[in-house]
């Protein structure tokens, strides 16, 4: 379960590895999200957001949408139209 930005940082180089080894493109998404997300902890760990647990509940809220989505991409499953 994606629960925190490290769980975020953790799932979405588990995708980029993975695609690395399928020679997938599928990872290019998940590799930038993934240098975002870790700018995005360097930041709230330099305490330069204004509410940093709000800045890490958006980035795991919005990660956890594409890594369900990819998921269910990758087992057949109907995703969203976005």
């Amino acid at each position: 379960m994606t629960t925190t930005i490290d769980d975020v940082i953790e799932r979405l180089d588990g995708i980029v590895d993975w695609a690395r080894g399928e020679r997938s493109r599928l990872g290019y998404f998940a590799a930038m999200y993934a240098e975002v997300t870790k700018e995005i902890k360097r930041a709230i760990t330099a305490g330069e957001f204004q509410n940093s647990e709000r800045m890490e509940l958006l980035d795991v809220v919005f990660a956890t949408r594409y890594v369900d989505a990819f998921d269910a991409f990758r087992s057949g499953a109907q995703t969203t139209a976005a």
